[in-house]
């Protein structure tokens, strides 16, 4: 009885002591710890921010977050100074429309509303369309484009010597690859990639993959300006002009078959023709 009782004691203290570590920790992570509030300086205010990188459409839960001091003359509008607005299990969780860097600060037009999906059109912004293309491991740049980097759409077109490719979109960004906006995901080859454009740019891409083949070029981090390209044709890669093609050969009638007539003046003969023979004297013929 004895023994059953000190193992029942010592069971609770380790539940006391579970419990104590656990709150320690959640009192840690809360952006409103009465420690933190006290240390920070008069001019500062207690905000949220990432504590770890958040991925789009992520959920935004109490492990993610931490807070910090920030300048109360440089605090973002709208930034949050409580948990309550962002975690509340009770309404669902909340995700990230945007990927959130670590030590970045939490901002309404960052998350979702409580329970809400988050998909590829959180990404677009006003007046934009997503367009999907069609790619291969060539044509989709061996599978190095990924959701957040920015690219060049070229168009080939036309036969033998006429052919010719031309840089129709720049500076397009990809908002999707495949079924994923993860800007994390593993390189792999995809089958479509999404972009965002304007309405008017929409038509073009609708109108260039049935005209011609498309492809992408991948832009660098620091290249935002468009530069105006010309077509570049087979003379161009050749370094000459294309051969040109001869004019076919004037088809010449052949001229007309006039009838003749066997004229004979004594031992002599001679081919006459009728039109000849219309118009000349009557020769008499010596039976």
């Amino acid at each position: 009885m004895r023994a059953a009782s000190i193992l029942i004691a010592a069971l609770g203290v380790a539940i006391a002591g579970g419990s104590v570590v656990v709150a320690a920790r959640m009192t840690q992570s809360g952006p409103v710890a009465a420690a933190k509030a006290a240390e920070a300086p008069a001019n500062t205010a207690l905000v949220l921010v990432a504590k770890t990188d958040i991925a789009f459409g992520a959920p935004v839960e109490l492990e993610n977050l931490t807070s910090m001091n920030w300048p109360k003359d440089s605090l973002p509008a709208g930034a949050f100074t409580t948990l309550e607005p962002v975690i509340n299990p009770a309404l669902g969780v909340r995700r990230a429309k945007h990927s959130i860097s670590m030590g970045e600060i939490i901002l309404p037009g960052k998350l979702s509303e409580f329970g809400e999906a988050v998909t590829v059109v959180h990404k677009l912004g006003p007046n934009a369309r997503a367009v999907a293309i069609q790619v291969d491991a060539v044509t989709g740049v061996g599978g190095f484009v990924a959701p957040g980097d920015y690219v060049d759409v070229l168009m080939t077109q036309g036969d033998g010597s006429a052919l010719q490719t031309m840089t129709i979109l720049q500076n397009v960004s990809v908002v999707g690859v495949d079924q994923s906006a993860n800007a994390e995901q593993q390189t792999t080859v995809a089958r479509t990639i999404t972009v965002e454009v304007s309405p008017q740019d929409s038509q073009k891409l609708a109108l260039a993959q049935r005209a011609g083949s498309l492809s992408l070029t991948l832009r660098s981090l620091d290249d935002a300006q468009d530069e105006a390209l010309q077509p570049v044709t087979m003379a161009d890669i050749l370094g000459s002009k294309p051969l040109a093609v001869a004019p076919p050969a004037e088809v010449v009638a052949p001229a007309p078959v006039r009838p003749t007539i066997l004229v004979r003046r004594g031992n002599e003969e001679a081919v006459v023709s009728l039109d000849a023979a219309r118009v000349s004297a009557p020769v008499a013929v010596t039976p």
